[in-house]
């Protein structure tokens, strides 16, 4: 039984440090928010930030967003499409 505990605390506190630095680096604020929306008063806008999350910086220079500003309270009847794309999803060349 002893040989059981131990090899699972073995294997556990390897994850129990990983989580507790995780923890203290979000505590502390370490590192950028890759949302895809951020809130900016009243209205959402699309995060600069959130391409950089799939591009490394030896790429070529990250694409950025076509401002956008979506209202935090929406009508009742309206209905709300979040569409990410490359240029066809903007209407380019179509």
């Amino acid at each position: 039984m002893k040989r059981i505990v131990f090899y699972i605390s073995l294997l556990a506190i390897p994850f129990v440090i990983l989580l507790a630095l995780e923890g203290a680096l979000r505590a502390i604020g370490f590192g950028k928010d890759y949302s895809l929306l951020k809130r900016q008063g009243n209205s959402y806008i699309l995060n600069p930030d959130y391409p950089a999350k799939f591009f490394s910086q030896n790429d070529i220079s990250v694409p950025e967003f076509i401002p956008q500003r979506i209202p935090v309270k929406k009508a009742p009847n309206e209905v709300r499409i979040i569409c990410l794309g490359g240029s066809t999803t903007e209407g380019f060349p179509f």
